[in-house]
């Protein structure tokens, strides 16, 4: 809790700072993809679903069906693939995951939810997801109880993806589609932190391996 405080303290004094330049560099309408997937993302902690894998036929079909012209170009095809390439360690909320299966609610394209997949979109893209999680070379996923003793996932309004020289954030408050924010040095030390204890969390708390295999499975039962 002391680290989460910590965190939540330094974000809010940097974006209070920062706020109104943050926001006016928003209004040209690049896409989120765009500002961190130059560099390698190596830790997310994801309050709604993202497409954090998805194999390149599935990607072109949604990328056709939902994305503008301007994002189906090849340069922008080319960074958004990218996005799916590297190696990187996510951890979801049991909720969100759940919420996804149901509604198909995918937060794509610069927007909070912004598509939405069909029944048959979804169930490829959770196969492929519990395909990359056997394989283990790109994707570590972890999935998170909303009633774990850290932080709750009604308190988390936000997604984060992190590097090793800034964390970001969407914020889902602020507007439809979200505010994006670069968040300083200091607070991604305390993210770093707040996912290490993430990680650490006893089983019956994050589900991981055969576990989050299996919970997928079912969840895709019920789909």
């Amino acid at each position: 809790p002391a680290v989460v405080e910590a965190y939540y303290d330094d974000a809010r004094k940097f974006l209070q700072q920062q706020q109104c330049m943050l926001e006016s560099s928003n209004v040209n309408g690049n896409l989120y993809y765009y500002k961190y997937a130059s560099t390698d993302q190596k830790r997310y902690l994801l309050s709604s679903m993202f497409p954090m894998y998805m194999s390149e036929e599935l990607f072109d079909e949604i990328l056709n069906k939902y994305g503008s012209k301007t994002q189906s170009s090849s340069t922008a095809r080319k960074r958004y693939l990218k996005e799916f390439t590297t190696k990187k360690s996510v951890v979801i909320y049991d909720t969100a995951l759940l919420r996804y299966m149901s509604t198909g609610k995918l937060s794509a394209f610069d927007a909070y939810e912004g598509e939405t997949l069909t029944v048959s979109e979804r169930k490829r893209h959770l196969q492929e997801l519990v395909g990359e999680m056997e394989n283990g070379t790109r994707l570590d996923l972890k999935i998170l109880s909303d009633k774990n003793p850290i932080i709750n996932y009604d308190e988390l309004s936000v997604s984060f993806f992190m590097n090793d020289s800034s964390a970001y954030c969407s914020d889902i408050r602020k507007k439809k589609d979200g505010v994006r924010y670069f968040v300083s040095s200091e607070s991604r030390r305390h993210l770093s932190a707040l996912l290490d204890h993430i990680h650490a969390l006893p089983p019956g708390y994050l589900m991981e391996g055969k576990d989050a295999i299996d919970y997928i499975h079912d969840g895709m039962k019920n789909m």
